[in-house]
């Protein structure tokens, strides 16, 4: 039997026509469809068939439609570039087979939001940052991400993941991509007070009276704060006092005083000044409504208060309107120098008061040279004249001197209408133009008292 079967062989290989290899049919690869993730491996195989469905043997080449998305070695190894769909062929001959390609993004596995917690300011921003990453840790770029924040009243937060402090409080912001979330915990703390301004900063008050103060508080951006607690003192609460609340107090005349407000550890000041209660009128008198030309006369004035009462210690500024007929100096004393009518104003803390004094000049004026009785030579200081006071103490004559009284006569202005006498000078008037001498005392009706 083995004989005849070398001789077969022999009639096969030496004397028998041989047959020509079978071509491919068809190629099948499996599997027909992969689904990978970028860097993603996974192994083709390809088997030729012959028409009878008879598998070959044939050599076969191995391509990819995308490159970009996936590729493919001679040993039908695929592997994934990124997303997107490629046809992978198996080509024996004529015969092709495929496999479908789908390259999906590697799947989150965790989004981790940094800082994972942070406190910040009403009015502060942060910026929160968000990763997505595989289940080996590997950070995924370019994934969506959402912002939100579980209480927008407490924060907000922007879409680029800038977070905003509203109000005092906690929150989540929370950050989420392909169904993962991370979070940020949040704690909004009331802003601190940057600067504290009391108002007005500078300023008088009246003995006896009270103001209340304001105290704006500011944080760092300028943004007014309130329901804060505030402390007032004074540096004097003998002169001025203040309450809890900043209403403060004029107790004495003083100054200045520093009120100071103090805010979380920040302080603004005020400085005051106690004044007298302000002057509403000023009264002001003469002793006489007339005096000499050549005279001084003391004038007066009172300030009283809108409720009439009067106050003392006061200083006045004296002015004379007509100056040209007689001044006065800063303590009121008025100096005549010829005649007319003057005014006078007295003014004090704005108010002002005015008193008019007639200023009458002299004809003659006679002044004793010694003390001496009949005989004793007079002279006349205005008109210049010289004269005699002779038997004064007889009847009849030009003038008399009984019980202590020089009596004249009167009438029509002469040399026997005035008279000095020792200690005293005394005279009649009439208004019209003189120069100016030491005052005289005006007599009445002719009679002049030398007690």
């Amino acid at each position: 039997m083995s004989k005849r079967l070398w001789c077969c062989l022999v009639l096969v290989a030496c004397g028998g026509e041989s047959t020509k290899p079978e071509s491919p049919a068809s190629v099948a690869v499996a599997p027909a469809a992969l689904d990978l993730t970028p860097g993603g491996t996974s192994q083709l195989t390809a088997t030729p068939k012959s028409a009878a469905g008879i598998t070959l043997t044939t050599p076969v080449t191995w391509s990819s439609s995308s490159d970009a998305v996936a590729t493919v070695t001679s040993a039908g190894l695929v592997t994934a570039v990124a997303t997107g769909s490629a046809t992978i062929t198996a080509r024996s001959g004529s015969a092709t087979g495929t496999a479908a390609v789908t390259v999906t993004p590697v799947p989150i596995a965790a989004v981790v939001v940094t800082p994972a917690t942070a406190t910040i300011e009403v009015g502060d921003t942060t910026r929160a940052l968000a990763t997505a990453r595989s289940a080996s840790g590997t950070d995924l770029a370019g994934r969506a991400i959402t912002w939100s924040s579980a209480d927008p009243a407490v924060a907000t937060v922007a879409q680029t993941g800038l977070v905003t402090a509203i109000a005092p409080g906690a929150t989540s912001i929370s950050a989420a991509s392909e169904g993962r979330t991370g979070a940020l915990a949040l704690t909004v703390t009331p802003a601190a007070v940057a600067t504290v301004t009391v108002a007005p900063t500078t300023g008088t008050i009246v003995v006896g009276t009270s103001r209340q103060l304001t105290v704006a508080l500011k944080d760092a951006r300028g943004a007014t704060l309130v329901n804060r607690a505030v402390s007032w003192a004074s540096t004097d609460p003998a002169t001025i006092s203040v309450s809890t609340a900043g209403l403060v107090t004029a107790v004495k005349l003083g100054g200045p005083v520093t009120i100071s407000a103090t805010s979380e550890g920040k302080q603004g000041t005020l400085a005051m000044t106690v004044t007298p209660v302000p002057a509403a009128r000023v009264a002001v008198s003469a002793p006489s409504p007339e005096v000499n030309e050549g005279s001084t006369t003391q004038l007066t004035a009172v300030a009283t208060d809108a409720g009439g009462n009067t106050l003392s210690g006061r200083s006045f500024t004296w002015v004379s309107d007509s100056a040209h007929i007689a001044t006065v100096d800063a303590n009121g004393l008025v100096r005549t120098l010829r005649t007319g009518v003057a005014r006078f104003r007295a003014r004090a803390d704005g108010a002002a008061g005015s008193v008019s004094i007639t200023v009458r000049g002299l004809i003659h004026r006679w002044t004793f040279d010694e003390v001496g009785g009949t005989g004793t030579a007079f002279r006349d200081d205005v008109g210049g004249r010289v004269a005699r006071l002779d038997a004064v103490a007889q009847p009849g004559r030009s003038g008399s001197a009984v019980g202590g009284q020089v009596t004249l006569p009167g009438g029509a202005p002469g040399l026997t209408d005035y008279v000095s006498l020792p200690g005293a000078c005394f005279a009649r008037y009439r208004t019209r133009p003189s120069r100016s001498g030491p005052p005289c005392t005006p007599i009445s009706h002719g009679v002049a008292s030398l007690t």
